[in-house]
């Protein structure tokens, strides 16, 4: 399913929480988070779900040039 189509799922009362998965949820905090750190922290997004020997970072982007490593939570 498309993350907008699942949000739009979601604000619209389409989808009941007793069947959405804690993934799609992460998902969705994942995708507000990007948004947010975008379009009002002007952030530059370069990667998503980098996987690395030890794990994973859910963001990695530019703040005018500092590169900031994102954890979602």
């Amino acid at each position: 399913m498309l993350m907008l189509e699942f949000i739009n799922r979601i604000l619209h009362g389409r989808i009941s929480s007793k069947i959405v998965t804690p993934i799609e949820i992460g998902r969705f905090g994942e995708y507000r988070a990007l948004e947010y750190l975008r379009r009002v922290k002007k952030f530059r997004i370069i990667c998503r779900n980098w996987k690395y020997r030890h794990g994973e970072i859910d963001l990695v982007a530019w703040d005018n040039d500092v590169l900031v490593f994102i954890e979602v939570r």
